[in-house]
């Protein structure tokens, strides 16, 4: 009768262990998904700083054109 006591709790662990491999696997992939969003916000912000700099850039030098165009 142990040896089958035995076998059970032996039985039970597995589907234990498969249990808390398979929510971990879950929550591996949401780390992942949020990595992953994260790297392309940071992607659009830093396309987003450049856009806006080259476009203060652009005004900076119309600006100093006119400046020039006036006798300024």
């Amino acid at each position: 009768m142990y040896n089958m006591t035995r076998a059970r709790d032996i039985a039970d662990s597995g589907a234990i262990i498969n249990h808390l491999d398979d929510v971990s696997s879950d929550i591996q992939t949401q780390i992942d998904a949020t990595e992953a969003a994260t790297t392309a916000a940071q992607a659009a912000a830093t396309a987003a700083t450049a856009a806006a700099t080259a476009a203060q850039a652009a005004v900076s030098d119309t600006a100093v054109a006119m400046a020039i165009a006036l006798g300024g």
